[in-house]
C-alpha cells in the first residue's frame, strides 16, 4: 500500500507538536512568519506539489519541503518560500540549531542536491555559525536580502508622531480633516470566533474585489493569496492570537479595510486594500494611521508591515534585513 502523504499540519502535530513554542524562542529570525500560523498555510497555498518533512531533536526543529524540477533536480526548501521570512530551523540555541540543521541535510535521503535557507537575520550569531559550518562542509552562496519595516509604538500618538517629519504630520492631519468632511469613518474590529473571522474577512474580500490591485491581477481575493492569507487568520485565531480588521465605511459603505494579527504586544500587518474609486480620500494613510492608535489603546508596542514597499519606510523605524544561503549538498 502506498505511504499516506503528510502536510504540514501533521507533520509538526505527530513530530514538533510545540514547534510554535519552540519558534517563540527563536532569536535571529522573524518569530510570527517562522510559526506554523504562517508556514502551513503558504505551503498549503503555494507549494503543495512538495513534500513536507520535519525534524526534532532536543529543543531545536527543523521543517522543510521537498521538491524536484527539471533544472534543479531534487531540493530542499523552506516550507514558505515565496516571500522567504521563514526560517526553516527554530529552537532557543543558535548552536544547537545550526548543528541539528547540518545533520539532518548532511543524512538527506533522497538525493536532494540544494537546499535553500531562508530567514536567518543578516549579521547574526545563527547567520555566522550557518554560514561557518556550510563552508567547511557544504558548497555556501548567499541568497537576496528580505527587508520589513517595524514601527515602535513607543510614547503613544505623541511619541509615535514626534518620530515623523513635520511634512509627515501635516500630511496625515489634511488626510484626518478631508475624511471627516467626506464622511469618512474607520472602526476596528477583533474577531473572537471561526464565525465573526468568516465574516470580517468576507467584507474585507468584497473591497479588495473593488481595488486597483485586483484590477491589475495582484489582489488577494483569489488564487493562492486568497487561501493563504485566509489560512493565517484562521490559524493565528486558532493559535490564541489576536485577528484585528479595521474598515473604512462612507456613508455606511464598506470603501477600505487593513487587517493582521496580533500575537502580544506586537502586530503582524497581512493586507490593506481599498475601492478604487475612493482613491482621493487617501484611505490606505488613514487606515494606517488608524490601526496605529487602535494598537497603541490596546498595548501594543510594535507594528510590522512586513515586506519592504516604499511607502513603509515612512510609517516605521527600524528596518529588519533576513537573508540566508543556497547550499549545495
Amino acid at each position: 500500500m502506498k505511504a499516506a502523504r503528510l502536510s504540514l499540519n501533521e507533520h509538526l502535530a505527530a513530530v514538533a507538536p510545540d514547534f510554535d513554542a519552540l519558534a517563540v524562542q527563536t532569536p535571529d529570525v522573524d518569530t510570527f512568519c517562522s510559526s506554523s500560523v504562517w508556514t502551513a498555510p503558504a505551503h498549503s497555498a503555494f507549494h503543495a506539489n512538495t513534500t513536507t518533512v520535519v525534524s526534532r531533536k532536543g529543543n531545536s526543529c527543523v521543517s522543510l519541503a521537498r521538491g524536484s524540477g527539471d533544472r534543479l533536480g531534487h531540493y530542499l526548501m523552506p516550507t514558505e518560500g515565496v516571500w522567504q521570512l521563514a526560517s526553516p530551523v527554530v529552537g532557543p540555541d543558535p548552536e544547537e540549531n545550526v548543528a541539528h540543521l547540518i545533520e539532518f541535510l548532511e543524512r538527506e535521503p533522497h538525493g536532494a542536491t540544494l537546499a535553500l535557507i531562508s530567514g536567518i537575520a543578516v549579521h547574526s550569531v545563527t547567520e555566522t555559525l550557518l554560514v561557518g559550518r556550510a563552508r567547511r562542509q557544504i558548497d555556501g552562496v548567499g541568497v537576496r536580502p528580505v527587508v520589513r519595516h517595524v514601527a515602535s509604538l513607543e510614547g503613544g500618538r505623541d511619541g509615535f508622531l514626534s518620530r515623523r517629519s513635520r511634512k509627515f504630520r501635516a500630511n496625515l492631519r489634511r488626510i484626518s480633516r478631508r475624511a471627516v468632511d467626506a464622511g469618512v469613518e474607520v472602526h476596528a474590529q477583533v474577531a473572537h470566533t471561526q464565525v465573526e473571522l468568516l465574516a470580517f474577512y468576507r467584507r474585507a474580500l468584497a473591497i479588495e474585489h473593488r481595488s486597483w490591485k485586483t484590477a491589475t491581477g495582484n489582489g488577494v481575493a483569489m488564487g493562492p493569496m486568497k487561501h493563504f492569507t485566509r489560512g493565517v487568520l484562521s490559524r493565528a485565531l486558532a493559535a490564541g492570537d489576536t485577528p484585528m480588521f479595521l474598515f473604512a465605511e462612507r456613508d455606511g459603505e464598506d470603501v477600505g479595510y487593513l487587517h493582521g494579527v496580533l500575537r502580544g504586544s506586537y502586530f503582524r500587518g497581512l493586507q490593506m486594500s481599498f475601492d478604487d474609486a475612493h482613491r482621493a480620500l487617501s484611505l490606505g494613510n488613514l487606515l494606517q494611521w488608524a490601526t496605529i492608535q487602535a494598537l497603541i489603546d490596546d498595548g501594543a508596542t510594535n507594528y510590522d508591515l512586513g515586506s519592504t514597499v516604499p511607502y513603509k519606510a515612512l510609517w516605521s523605524e527600524a528596518e529588519v534585513t533576513t537573508s540566508g544561503i543556497l547550499l549545495s549538498l
